[in-house]
């Protein structure tokens, strides 16, 4: 994979490993940044997915919860709800917290490994499309020299 390619297409971009499918990845940990409009600060937004029930049909229940800051001291954490496609691979949770009461809509990589979303509230505002990339795949994109100490 080119280090020149961001690191988000280059997760993208990944094919999928042997014997797994997209599915393998939901129930990961995905992190990412949030985009600015939605934030004064950079803030780190990680996407929990706890349990999926997959159905037959086309779709699924799905429900975990999600941690932001803009540091790692002060996390937030919530709890979502909602559902997946399992055809089109998207996706529509809601948070079920009073103090933030976002939605977030998207949809998941043909391999898995990065969810494409907007935020969404109340009052119909979206944020632009970004993207949180699992875990996994985010560590074994970094170079291998990232955490050498100097």
């Amino acid at each position: 994979m080119s280090p020149t390619l961001p690191i988000v297409q280059q997760a993208i971009a990944l094919p999928l490993p042997k014997a797994k499918t997209w599915r393998t990845f939901v129930c990961s940990r995905f992190s990412g940044t949030m985009p600015p409009e939605v934030t004064e600060a950079p803030t780190v937004l990680e996407i929990i997915p706890g349990a999926v029930a997959w159905e037959d049909g086309e779709m699924s229940i799905i429900k975990g919860h999600f941690e932001y800051s803009m540091d790692l001291s002060t996390a937030r954490v919530g709890v979502f709800a909602g559902e997946i496609n399992s055809r089109e691979h998207t996706f529509h949770f809601k948070s079920k917290s009073d103090k933030d009461p976002w939605s977030f809509e998207g949809r998941f990589s043909d391999n898995g490994q990065v969810m494409i979303l907007r935020l969404g509230w109340e009052d119909g505002f979206k944020s632009e499309e970004f993207c949180l990339i699992q875990e996994d795949t985010f560590a074994s994109l970094l170079p291998e020299d990232e955490f050498d100490e100097k």
